[in-house]
């Protein structure tokens, strides 16, 4: 959302950001905070971890539980700014709901980001998605794997675009890698980095397994969620395993640096994978999972795709520890893939879509 309302922000679009404040992690923000040309308002709602709780149930009650708040709220301010607004731009599930009660309302141009690979299992919820969906002007699909889903699903196909994300080539950059496996005290260590929310479907049990199997190699993971206390457990029996916690935006371009590869386990059709535009920027290779969007982010002078499973990740690691030639080749190719995939002239396609 940062790199969409800055790229909006340059392209002179006045922008307006309503959502939530921090309702997973016991930060904090300014309800209101303005920036060059856009603005992001902050709604309380109670969080209390009630959103990771809710994970554990049937996909409605998240949607009962993070419908209420934000739509109360959009009406009014569509209220007092329906006048000033051209298009509503929803971003998920949740906030399309939203955006469909708000066009009706105030006849406004919609356009709704899916930012996930949904797995309908449930013939109800499909069908509830597929017809807010269907009340979009456009659907915007975050890969070819999430189109696919959403054709299967009902989804009016003349609606649906694909988009590529992108990330700020300025932050995410090359640092030198020693220079920062020395600053983030990893010397001469061959560094495999985990970053995303720690949950057990991110395939950070299948991680720790392969660190076991592998003490020369040194696991880092950062990030915050359920499986914290596994890690912490872990990382005070294992020399080679690292636990940093959730770390600032602005402070994970040295972890990218520092990383010889980094790993996406995932046991589960993710929808692209930010982290891989992130690391790839940064000048560092990527083993992921061969499930879901993943596959359209990485290319075999990159990465590597391989079955969510241990004696994969295990074995592919060994290889490229004791194969640096080959890592080395991966690595130099990064930076410049980055810059023509995930650079921010992937935004006009959004831009497009709220015109026609």
């Amino acid at each position: 959302m940062n790199d969409l309302c800055q790229y909006l922000a340059k392209k002179k679009y006045k922008v307006q950001v309503l959502t939530y404040q921090p309702i997973t992690t016991k930060a904090r923000a300014r309800r209101v905070e303005s920036k060059k040309n856009f603005e992001i308002i902050r709604f309380w709602w109670p969080g209390f971890d009630l959103f990771h709780r809710l994970e554990k149930l049937p996909l409605a009650f998240n949607f009962l539980y993070l419908t209420p708040g934000i739509l109360i709220n959009s009406i009014f301010f569509m209220m007092k700014n329906h006048h000033r607004v051209l298009v509503i731009h929803s971003h998920g599930l949740v906030a399309g709901l939203v955006g469909v009660i708000l066009k009706k309302m105030f006849k406004k141009r919609l356009v709704i980001s899916t930012h996930a690979i949904y797995g309908f299992h449930n013939l109800s919820f499909s069908q509830i998605s597929a017809r807010i969906l269907n009340c979009a002007d456009r659907v915007l699909a975050l890969s070819e794997a999430s189109k696919k889903e959403l054709i299967e699903i009902g989804v009016d196909l003349p609606k649906i675009t694909v988009y590529v994300h992108w990330v700020n080539q300025e932050r995410f950059k090359l640092l030198g890698k020693i220079k920062c496996k020395n600053k983030l005290k990893l010397e001469n260590k061959f560094v495999v980095l985990f970053v995303g929310r720690l949950i057990k479907i991110k395939g950070i049990g299948l991680l720790i397994e392969v660190a076991k199997q592998q003490p020369e190699i040194t696991f880092v993971f950062a990030g915050a969620g359920p499986e914290e206390k596994v890690l912490k457990q872990e990382a005070k029996k294992r020399e080679n395993i690292k636990f940093v916690g959730k770390i600032d935006n602005k402070y994970l371009p040295f972890y990218y640096n520092a990383a010889d590869v980094l790993v996406i386990p995932s046991q589960y059709e993710e929808g692209y994978g930010r982290v891989i535009l992130e690391a790839l920027s940064c000048g560092t290779p990527v083993v992921g999972s061969n499930r879901g969007g993943i596959k359209e982010a990485i290319s075999p002078e990159v990465g590597i795709l391989i079955p969510p499973e241990v004696d994969y990740f295990s074995r592919t690691l060994r290889d490229l520890f004791l194969n640096r030639q080959k890592l080395k080749k991966m690595t130099k190719n990064c930076r410049s893939y980055a810059l023509i995939k995930f650079s921010d002239k992937n935004g006009k396609l959004i831009t497009d879509s709220y015109f026609k």
